[in-house]
């Protein structure tokens, strides 16, 4: 290799390098200004949520059927803002920070799992579907985030009532092979076959081609339930037949005895 050759591969490494170092400094940057925001969020969230709790507790004097009804919807909304505020402060350390770490812990997933049926009752009833339950009383403790395997819960559960065609959506939990496994299944529309495979990559709604503006409706799509579950030790399967019957799976580690 001539001196020319080598002070121009030189320069071509030293140029690399400083390009990564500014593209890692600036999305840095950006993932820090995300974050402020999502923080900020949580102020508002809190006093509406404050506020709603307030009013059906019966503080403010009390309310008529019609009331209850919208403060009980208002409460379900605030929920699920709170869990989308959850998966963008996830999103950010995935994505931007690139130092998204959970560390699970023993939890009850049946309590977990009752109180997204519990807070996702009035939506799912609205949509005009109801829930069929097979879910056992002695799941035992798994090993996971509480918070973010509430979070996924529900954003499965809500991909499910935005997409079902009919009937109703059976939600059932089952242990096998050291793990317990959450199953939702319901009729959708029928999809090409390597679609529902792609509907969990962690950018799916921005680059699903026409049905993405509907998909992005759900938040952040399944992808990003699958990257938290499978760091959890988890994993999350979907599979759609021809019919248009549809299952999507949750499958978590049990707990070390």
């Amino acid at each position: 290799m001539t001196w020319a050759a080598a002070g121009l591969a030189l320069g071509l490494a030293v140029g690399w390098a400083a390009r990564m170092g500014w593209e890692r400094r600036d999305r840095f940057r950006r993932g820090r200004m995300l974050s402020f925001v999502a923080h900020e969020l949580n102020t508002p969230l809190t006093a509406v949520n404050m506020t709603v709790l307030n009013f059906m507790s019966g503080i403010f004097g009390p309310l008529g059927k019609d009331q209850q009804d919208w403060m009980l919807m208002m409460k379900e909304q605030v929920t699920r803002l709170n869990g989308l505020v959850g998966e963008l402060r996830d999103f950010i350390h995935l994505e931007f920070q690139r130092d998204l770490r959970i560390r699970p812990e023993p939890c009850d997933l049946g309590k977990i799992l009752q109180t997204v049926l519990s807070q996702s009752e009035g939506t799912v009833t609205r949509s005009g579907a109801r829930l069929n339950l097979d879910i056992p009383s002695d799941l035992p403790q798994v090993s996971g985030d509480p918070d973010r395997l509430q979070r996924v819960l529900a954003s499965v559960l809500a991909h499910a009532r935005k997409f079902r065609k009919d009937g109703p959506i059976a939600v059932s939990a089952r242990v096998a092979d050291g793990k317990a496994e959450v199953r939702f299944a319901y009729t959708a529309n029928t999809l090409p076959g390597a679609e529902p495979e792609r509907m969990l990559d962690l950018y799916y709604p921005i680059q699903g081609g026409a049905s993405s503006q509907l998909l992005s409706s759900v938040g952040t799509g399944l992808g990003l339930c699958r990257i938290l579950l499978e760091k959890q030790g988890g994993s999350l399967g979907m599979n759609i037949d021809g019919a248009g019957a549809t299952e999507l799976r949750i499958s978590v580690p049990l707990a070390q005895q």
